[in-house]
């Protein structure tokens, strides 16, 4: 950690919208608390807003006091404002105007109004949401991927709709964060390329790690029954995580090799399952798939340490965690050669175009039958998962925020 003088009494808030089933975005806000938490407490005190009562049992044992953001008590007329804003914003068409006046509304009748009645010099935002404005706050936010610009072909991301609500939430967090977190230099670049009036003083490279309570877990297999052989892919089913591209994958290996089997462990709700399911149905695939579904911290570090490779055909990036809990676990890897991934990966890593169906079929191929490469892979994934873990991911945040505090108090 820096060695700056901090003023006494630094008074640092996060608020995290982020709930369990959140996958990546829950994992990362729990590590910036975590981090939070390993500050100096003579010096720094803590606190927690968040919309998810699961938080508690983790807030306790890191000893941070909790509030739950939602709870509010609202006069009698405002309430229907109030539901009916609540209710645009979880369908994500909340204009500015409306989320500026909800924020107000909140801040007046919510558990946010001690947020800022706390009078916190740092406010955390650890996931992509709008920023709070707490006067006389020094302000840090994230920005994961502006995928919305850069792949527009998938609906989740880059619809109109949500084009315009990504394009409010990152004009506001570069206009009212004072340091904004992205995953890699290929995110900087994204951001600094995409808004002019990106600062590039303002952005903080934090690259993702595998994170501590996945590596610090007891491992526990799904309870149902898998083979012994097995490829992983952990991903919720939208259109981006390309599960259609790898059951063509498959199918396209299944004469050569029948035994070939692949866990897809993730929320089948999302808009790209039916196009997977008709592909495994049309191709007779229905036994080269399990689907375990949403999976346990536990359940996903046994899958990683049992399977034979992880295969990540995603459109999205420009880094992921996967990859980094794979190796970090000795599990092989094959992902895509996009934005950010041979950054993140390295040698470590067999590359493919996931438009290409013949590259993940040939990858994933190789991962199967190839227990050379399975090796060598899995030893470089081990070296390349200590170069920048946990521990490392939190001093960087505990350094950033120190530096933060020290121009925060007069």
């Amino acid at each position: 950690m820096t060695s700056l003088a901090t003023p006494p009494g630094i008074r640092v808030a996060v608020y995290t919208s982020t709930h369990c089933n959140w996958g990546g975005s829950h994992q990362y806000a729990g590590a910036i608390i975590t981090a939070l938490a390993g500050l100096p407490r003579e010096t720094y005190e803590v606190r927690v807003w968040h919309e998810d009562a699961t938080w508690t049992p983790f807030l306790d044992r890191l000893q941070i006091p909790g509030l739950i953001a939602s709870e509010y008590f609202v006069p009698a007329r405002f309430r229907a404002k109030m539901q009916t804003f609540m209710r645009l914003q979880q369908e994500e068409k909340l204009t500015e105007e409306q989320n500026n006046e909800l924020m107000s509304l909140l801040s007046r009748f919510s558990n946010l109004s001690r947020l800022v009645e706390w009078k916190p010099h740092i406010v955390v935002l650890p996931q992509m949401r709008y920023p709070l404005s707490v006067p006389g706050a020094r302000h840090i936010g994230v920005i994961h991927d502006l995928m919305h610009r850069y792949e527009r072909s998938f609906p989740e991301a880059a619809s109109p709709e949500q084009t315009r609500h990504r394009e409010r939430l990152f004009n506001a967090t570069l206009e009212k964060c004072d340091l904004v977190f992205v995953d890699s230099r290929v995110g900087a670049g994204h951001v600094l390329e995409s808004y002019p009036q990106a600062e590039p003083s303002r952005l903080r490279v934090l690259p993702f790690a595998a994170f501590e309570d996945i590596l610090t877990c007891s491992p526990q297999p799904p309870r149902m029954d898998l083979p012994q052989k097995f490829l992983f892919y952990p991903a919720q089913f939208w259109k981006h995580k390309n599960h259609a591209g790898l059951a063509r994958a498959v199918a396209r290996l299944k004469k050569d090799l029948p035994d070939i089997h692949v866990v897809a462990a993730g929320n089948t709700g999302q808009n790209g399952f039916d196009d997977f399911h008709g592909i495994v149905a049309a191709r007779g695939l229905e036994g080269a798939f399990s689907l375990p579904g949403y999976v346990s911290t536990e359940e996903l570090a046994w899958l990683y340490q049992h399977a034979r490779a992880l295969v990540m055909p995603t459109f999205f990036g420009p880094t992921n965690i996967p990859p980094l809990e794979a190796m970090a676990f000795g599990c092989p890897v094959a992902v895509s050669g996009i934005y950010g991934m041979p950054e993140q990966c390295g040698d470590a890593a067999l590359y493919f175009n996931p438009a290409e169906i013949k590259e993940i079929a040939d990858a994933a191929g190789r991962l199967w039958t190839d227990d050379a490469l399975c090796d060598e892979l899995r030893k470089r994934g081990k070296r390349r998962a200590k170069q920048w873990s946990f521990a490392d991911f939190y001093r960087s945040v505990q350094t950033i925020v120190v530096e933060l505090a020290c121009g925060s108090v007069d």
